[in-house]
């Protein structure tokens, strides 16, 4: 191969590298800020002495949790 080529070959390999690193960062920040809002939730409903059902139900309305999903959240903040 020449090395015009390979140069190219290259530089389309950093590119999709940094594009990937982005792409990454941007998921992480959002699901960042969706545990934070969950467990921001479940931590409100707790000190206003909310019973731990309706914090799964909040959970489910407000983040659009499965109802597993909720009650994990729920079992896990609800300290």
């Amino acid at each position: 191969m020449c090395t015009a080529l390979q140069e190219l070959e290259n530089a389309s390999r950093e590119k999709g590298r940094i594009e990937g690193k982005i792409e990454g960062k941007i998921e992480g920040k959002i699901e960042g800020k969706i545990e934070g809002k969950i467990e921001g939730i479940v931590k409100i409903c707790k000190d206003f002495g909310v019973p731990q059902v309706t914090a799964v139900e909040k959970l489910q309305k407000e983040c659009d949790l499965t109802l597993q999903d909720a009650r994990k959240y729920v079992e896990m903040y609800y300290l």
